[in-house]
């Protein structure tokens, strides 16, 4: 059991207010992550603004949750923030704030196929062309693309990266257990082209933003969220003509399958991707794999062999 919280009762906001404060702290203290914590953060203000939920109505709570979820038709997006939910209403279970079932309950979690999107050269360049550079905003989201698609970091793990971690004399970037989704450190390589404008982006910035700021924040230095970011990237999407279902994960796959396509070794990707597990690589494996069967398609000796042969027997039938 935690801190209870202590209620005003004819003050649903003072209410709610203070119990995510709570519920987040709680959260700091078992070392929940930062892109968790902020989605936690995001989820909460979002169900709170588009329902002002009453936490002494569990029927109440039920219509809210059920309302604020059919508003996201993408599957991605609706297990997430039901996902963000739940853990909310368990602790306010277990902290007796709220009673009876879990509201979120009896939501349908809904099923989703693993998405791969490998970009293609034309689309690459097309899209690295969109953002104007002139500009800090555009620059920086310049940058961003091809530190993902050098080496494959999660969007979310380079928002929070401070100056400090990246070693632009070695071309590395320390990704800390702290800022890491498995929560394990690790080193990524980047090329000198993405140290050049990773240079630019941290010569751009304001000297007073120090190294607690990110070095890829808002023109104002502020922590930038991962849906802002989206939101920015989308708008790139749309402004070259791209379909509108390219993410910046994308870039995340490119490079995966980019690297396996040039000879790399599946455990060093497992470690510079940051999985947990072998099997979240070996997706990427298996989709170079269908590149792997057209080839075998055109070279296989037996296939040749035997296609000579046939050519044989028909030239002596004519």
């Amino acid at each position: 059991m935690g801190r209870r919280v202590s209620f005003v009762p004819d003050s649903p906001q003072y209410q709610w207010d203070a119990v995510v404060r709570t519920f987040i702290e709680f959260k700091e203290g078992v070392h929940c992550a930062p892109s968790t914590l902020s989605g936690y953060r995001h989820t909460l203000r979002l169900f709170h603004q588009r329902t002002n939920p009453d936490l002494n109505d569990p029927n109440g709570l039920r219509r809210a949750v059920v309302k604020f979820l059919k508003d996201y038709e993408n599957p991605y997006s609706y297990n997430l923030h039901r996902a963000y939910l739940r853990a909310f209403f368990n602790w306010c279970i277990e902290e007796e704030i709220i009673e009876g079932k879990n509201p979120v309950k009896g939501t349908p979690y809904r099923k989703t196929s693993p998405r791969i999107r490998h970009l293609d050269e034309d689309i690459l360049r097309t899209l690295l062309k969109q953002p104007d550079k002139r500009t800090f905003d555009g620059f920086r989201d310049y940058a961003m693309m091809l530190v993902i698609l050098d080496c494959g970091i999660r969007p979310g793990e380079l928002l929070q990266i401070p100056p400090r971690d990246f070693n632009l004399k070695q071309g590395t970037i320390y990704v800390s257990d702290k800022i890491a989704k498995a929560r394990v450190e690790r080193i990524l390589n980047i090329s000198s082209p993405t140290v050049n404008a990773v240079n630019k982006v941290i010569a751009l910035r304001h000297p007073l933003w120090g190294q607690e700021v990110p070095v890829f924040c808002s023109r104002d230095g502020k922590k930038m969220h991962g849906s802002s970011w989206n939101h920015e990237f989308k708008k790139y999407i749309r402004k070259a003509k791209l379909d509108d279902k390219i993410t910046p994960y994308d870039l995340r796959h490119t490079f995966a399958i980019m690297f396996l396509r040039n000879g790399g070794n599946l455990f060093a990707l497992k470690t510079m991707m940051g999985h947990q597990e072998l099997k979240m690589t070996e997706r990427y494996a298996r989709f170079v794999g269908q590149d792997v069967k057209r080839e075998h398609e055109k070279a296989s000796p037996v296939k040749q062999l035997m296609s000579k042969r046939v050519s044989r027997v028909s030239k002596r039938k004519t």
